[in-house]
This record gives structure tokens, sequence and C-alpha cells, in this order.
């Protein structure tokens, strides 16, 4: 890379553009104010860590700086010009200060609820080799696992925090409801984050890293149950390689809504499946709006970092607001004490699930938060320049011209 000026580019709380440096010597020194009068001077060693490929069709190369243990992601794109621009959108952590993390050390969007319980899958790693086939599991402290499999081959946990599910019909369930551990908790508003990979590439399409919120513990045809209890959000990275949002009221009958909109699901890895043998991270927040006019979802990937969490890097997949226009099916629902098929799931059933089917799948790093969602209604629509949270949402830009390549740690452009 030559020296003297580039563009570094992020997105200020205002949408406007953050920063602007000059590289010299192999740094990129940035500077600028991101929107609320806060001006700061970077510099960023240019540590290449490893070079991968993302969601979206991209390619993009994630750095470590100095001084965070977060690490920035960097893009490189050509301009009209054929000039190598970095492409940057710089961790909130530059800006805002240090970020709060959760017991694994990561970043946790929102604030947790004073006072409420969290679950989190640290209880797999203590040492201890299990396979649970249909029951609890006793080294969970708030004894909230449960199984709903159709079938399956057992929640198997390697005691080094990593649980495998496979079979059929697998279906881990976190009964907050029960009181025998630690006590319960009505998970509302909530923010779940997990890694998961999977070892098949024949799998069921609708399968892969599905996750559900609001369920009703018994609401998805378990015994005892009642399948008007189903009430679930579901955040979906599918095997065959798409993303959607999936409304469930009345077992089973469910629709979608993607980024192309209702009834549709868009591409999530250019076209091809959700890959195999890699871990993938997934943030899937959920909360009703401030303004009372519906329900805010939206979920997060990291794609690249392996699940190694200090190199964790979001960025934002797509959202939803439920506003009363989202159908859960055809027509009118049945014999249940309610019938709209648009209903808002504004309450639900307090409880959570992740699945998949035919496949062998497996998840570490897992945490359930009740959080608290933000107090601006403004700041809950989807904007495509930040997130709703207020941090910027990672774009890969696609690499434009013939003059594709990477930048050494040297500063040099390597093709």
């Amino acid at each position: 890379m030559p020296e003297g000026a580039v563009r570094a580019i992020g997105r200020g709380l205002d949408g406007n553009t953050l920063f602007s440096g000059q590289v010299h010597g192999g740094v990129i020194r940035l500077g600028g104010s991101h929107g609320l009068d806060f001006h700061f001077v970077l510099v960023l060693p240019l540590k290449q860590e490893y070079l991968a490929a993302g969601p979206f069709g991209a390619i993009w190369i994630y750095w470590k700086s100095c001084c965070s243990a977060l690490g920035y992601a960097i893009f490189l794109e050509n301009t009209g010009e054929r000039m190598v621009n970095v492409v940057g959108a710089v961790l909130q952590s530059l800006a805002m200060g240090p970020v709060a993390t959760d017991t694994f050390g990561i970043e946790m969007f929102r604030p947790t609820v004073a006072n409420s319980k969290t679950w989190s899958s640290a209880h797999w790693a203590n040492g201890k080799v299990r396979n649970l086939k249909y029951a609890a599991d006793p080294s969970d402290p708030t004894d909230w696992t449960e199984d709903h499999s159709g079938s399956t081959d057992g929640f198997q946990i390697d005691g080094a925090g990593v649980l495998r599910l496979s079979g059929g019909a697998p279906r881990f369930h976190l009964n907050s409801l029960k009181t025998s551990g630690t006590g319960s908790q009505f998970f509302l508003n909530t923010e779940f984050t997990a890694y998961y990979r999977h070892w098949g590439n024949t799998a069921t399409d609708y399968g892969g890293l599905v996750v559900g919120a609001r369920s009703g513990p018994l609401g998805h045809a378990s015994s005892g149950g009642n399948d008007c209890d189903a009430t679930t959000y579901y955040a979906r990275f599918r095997n065959d390689g798409k993303w959607d949002f999936e409304k469930e009221l009345k077992h089973p009958t469910s629709d979608y809504w993607s980024g192309g909109g209702f009834h549709t699901q868009s591409p999530l890895w250019g076209g091809a499946r959700l890959p195999t043998r890699r871990w993938i991270g997934m943030k899937y927040l959920v909360w009703n709006r401030p303004d009372g006019k519906g329900v805010h979802l939206e979920s997060w990937i990291d794609s690249v970092s392996g699940g190694d969490v200090t190199k964790t890097i979001w960025w934002k997949v797509g959202s939803v607001e439920d506003t009363g226009t989202f159908a859960a099916a055809p027509s009118a629902i049945s014999g249940c004490t309610y019938t709209n098929e648009k209903a808002i799931i504004s309450q639900g059933h307090g409880t959570f699930l992740w699945r998949t089917d035919g496949d062998t799948a497996e998840y570490k790093n897992v945490t359930l938060r009740e959080i608290v969602p933000p107090s601006d209604p403004s700041s809950v629509l989807h904007k495509s320049a930040r997130s709703p949270a207020g941090r910027p949402a990672v774009r890969m830009p696609a690499f434009l011209g013939n003059d594709e390549g990477v930048v050494t740690p040297d500063g040099r452009l390597v093709r």
C-alpha cells in the first residue's frame, strides 16, 4: 500500500462517515468524529491474523491492533481510480470505551436486567462426559435443561464445553419456568448467543442453527402439552444456506420473513449451503418495541473467528418488526383461545429452545439473558447505516476491478 491518504470508512451514530486517515510506515492513522462531538486519534499496527470468506459472498481480512483484545475488521476495496481503500467497521470499543462481555468473554449488545437470571452453557465444561436422553442435566445449576426431541441420540456433552445433538429431530429446551434449581425466569426481551457447527452435508434444508424465543415449554407436540402454546419467534441460519425469521403460533403451522419481506428467504452464503465443520456464531435479539407497536427481531453472525472469542467480529444479518403484518398461518387459527393468524407474540410463554433436523450439530459458548430494550422507539427501526443498538452494522463490500489482494503487515498490497 502506498504512503499517503486512504479512507477508512465506518458508520457513526448519525449514519455519517466515521474515519479518515493516512498510511505511514505500515500503520493506518485514523482520526475523526463519530457524530457526537467525540474526537480521537488511533494508530492501528497492521498485524494480519487471517484471510477468510464471509457471508454474502465477500472476502475480508481480520486484523489485531496493539491496543485491543477485540481487534478490528479491515476490508479491501478498489475505487474507480484503481487506488486501494481500506474500508473498516471499527468496533464500538474504539469510540465508546470497553464493552461488557458475558461469561465466555463475548460482547453483550444490550445490558442485562437487574436481578434477572441468566443461563449459560458453562456447566458443559465441568469435566464430566455425559449423554442425556430424555433426561435432565444434573450439572445444570438452573435445572432448566429438557429434552423434547422427536427422535434423538441424546444430548452428548463432552465435559469440555461442547454439546452434540444428532438424530432425526433433536430439540433442546430451556424450561426456565421451573423453580427446582436456582429459580424461574420468564424470558421476554432476550439476547441469545451461541456458536454452532454441523457435520453433515445432506441435512434437511430447514434444519441448521435454529433458535426459538417466547415458546411454551410443552407447546410443540410434547406429551401433556398444548399445541396452542407454541408461540415462537425463530431465527434460522438454515442448512440450505438461507436465513430468515420464522413465526409459529399453533404448532406445527408457521411462516417466515427475510430480507425480501414476508414469505421470502434470503441467501446467507452467496447461494452456497451452510458450511460444515466450521464454528459459526449467532446473536439473536428479541424485544418489545418501547412504543408498544410490536416486536423487534434481529440476528447477527460471526462467520470467521472459528469460535475464538478473542477474534469475534459480529455483523448484522437482518431484522424485522412484527407490527401485526407477520402471519404465522395462511388463515384464521382454530382450536385455540386466539384466532388471529397475525397475532403479535407480545408475551408468549417465557421459554427458549434450539433444534436441528437430520444432522449432527455441536454448540458451545451459549448464553441467554433477559435484556433492557432500547428506550428510544426510533432506535428500534432498522436503518441501513447503523444497528438498532447504536453500533455500526458491519457490511461486507465486494471487491471491485481486478486488483484483488491483501495488505501485508508492512503495508504492501499483495495481488
